[in-house]
């Protein structure tokens, strides 16, 4: 059984795969559009050098770093922890404990408009509490943006520090 192909035919077939290809490729690029922050957490960071008023020169902090690697401009508007008890309660978003972090450290106050490309560093204080938290479950550093509806979260381990 041959099958006989014009090249009406071809031409159609060949038409009809790139329309498919790029309708498939714009479909990407929608999905992948918009304001995507990529956030970073750092525990048990010490200040060096020139220090602000509001920081007390022996106190540990939890930095907080969000970089937007999309290309749509958005508004990182609250700073929070929340700590789940188990991986179920994660899943569900089902958090114990949720902490605001209403004035986070940094020269970059929140609300804080955040272009293409541009980061925010912030730092909340590292206490005692915040140190027992991810000690006894599952702790979870988060901002809230103008861009989605849900916070993003990235969980925040802090380890037991070593005296020398």
């Amino acid at each position: 059984m041959m099958i006989d192909l014009t090249p009406t035919a071809i031409a159609a077939w060949w038409g009809a795969t790139v329309a498919t290809l790029v309708f498939l490729w714009d479909i990407y690029k929608w999905h992948q559009g918009g304001a995507r922050i990529r956030l970073t957490v750092s525990p048990n960071v010490q200040h060096m050098g020139v220090i602000a008023s509001w920081i007390n020169p022996n106190q540990t902090l939890v930095a907080v770093e969000a970089v937007n690697v999309g290309n749509k401009k958005t508004t990182i508007t609250h700073l929070f922890a929340c700590r789940f008890p188990n991986l179920w309660a994660r899943i569900r978003r089902k958090s114990t404990r949720t902490l605001f972090v209403a004035l986070p450290g940094g020269n970059q106050p929140l609300p804080f408009e955040l272009e293409p490309g541009a980061r925010w560093i912030g730092a909340m204080d590292q206490n005692q509490e915040l140190e027992e938290l991810s000690r006894t479950g599952y702790l979870y550093v988060g901002i809230h943006h103008s861009m989605a509806k849900k916070g993003l979260l990235v969980r925040l381990i802090i380890p037991a520090q070593s005296v020398v």
